[in-house]
């Protein structure tokens, strides 16, 4: 059963789900995990998003109170998770980026995708990662920050990371540029044939699905167009454009504006918040449980992972 974390409510994240033509990806769950997990939750403490946000406002949530967050617009939340919230007649956020429902083939969860289904193991990944950056001319700094002490403590927060993934993630958040890391993992890909559209088909949900959300109850919301990782050091000029994209999108498809945001990777600074109150939304995530409930634009949320071993 989920417990409490700290003195704060909290939103709990979730991401991908397996089962059918759905592979196996780091951090996945079974249907019958989700439906395990949500009936081992109080009913009277896991708020719909409606509940949530009025409770927000009103400054009335409760410590103990969860509310359910999904990321990202991945199509196995609406083949997998969304029939246990049905079942269990639950309701939640899905907090989804735009490009992709554009066409774009966004590299972010391609190359996820691609490294928990092409390679035996997340550190197989990682080696053959590390090999095709060895060709790069200034691999030996590479690999000597890898090995330092502020990769080792990258993410430190997130017990479920292991070692290994916060020295991966130090490397492709704060060493290479974006641009660098797409194009190291772009050579992996060719190097295997990989099929970059036949992917993408399996991994997005589609307009069609944001309205059902929509239409069935759940609350859409704001996640930037492309889901930089590290979108809170952009210039704010540059961040604006980012949700502007989203905020349209999301606009034209619902017919409504979002009110609701989770930042993508926890990562906003000022300029963010300064944005989001323009665009008047009403609740925004984190992540991480430093936020508190009562700053509506800073409300923690934890992946259920960390949640559970917390």
């Amino acid at each position: 059963m989920v417990e409490a974390v700290g003195d704060h409510a909290l939103g709990l994240i979730f991401h991908h789900f397996v089962g059918g033509e759905y592979p196996f990806i780091q951090g996945a769950l079974k249907a019958e995990e989700l439906h395990r997990l949500l009936s081992s939750m109080p009913r009277g403490h896991l708020l719909s998003p409606e509940e949530w946000v009025a409770r927000s406002i009103e400054g009335r949530l409760d410590p103990r109170d969860r509310c359910l967050t999904f990321d990202d617009a991945l199509a196995s939340q609406i083949d997998i998770a969304l029939p246990v919230l049905d079942d269990l007649g639950l309701k939640a956020f899905f907090f989804v980026y735009s490009s992709v429902f554009r066409g774009k083939l966004e590299m972010f969860e391609l190359i996820r995708y691609f490294r928990n289904t092409r390679f035996g193991s997340v550190d197989a990944f990682y080696d053959a990662f590390y090999e095709a950056l060895s060709q790069r001319a200034d691999w030996p700094e590479i690999e000597r920050t890898r090995d330092s002490t502020a990769a080792f403590e990258h993410l430190s927060a997130y017990a479920f990371y292991s070692e290994a993934d916060r020295r991966f993630r130090y490397v492709r958040d704060r060493i290479l540029p974006a641009s660098d890391y797409d194009a190291t993992c772009l050579t992996m890909m060719n190097r295997l044939n990989y099929d970059l559209a036949e992917a993408a088909r399996a991994i997005w949900m589609s307009d069609d699905d944001l309205r059902r959300l929509a239409r069935e109850g759940h609350r859409v919301g704001l996640h930037s167009d492309t889901h930089p990782t590290n979108l809170g050091t952009w210039r704010a000029d540059l961040q604006l454009e980012e949700y502007s994209i989203n905020l349209h999108h999301l606009t034209d498809v619902l017919g409504a504006r979002p009110d609701t945001v989770a930042y993508p990777s926890g990562s906003y600074d000022d300029a963010t918040l300064a944005i989001m109150r323009d665009f008047g939304i009403v609740v925004g995530f984190m992540s991480g449980h430093q936020g508190d409930p009562r700053n509506l634009l800073e409300q923690p949320r934890l992946d259920w992972t960390q949640i559970e071993k917390d």
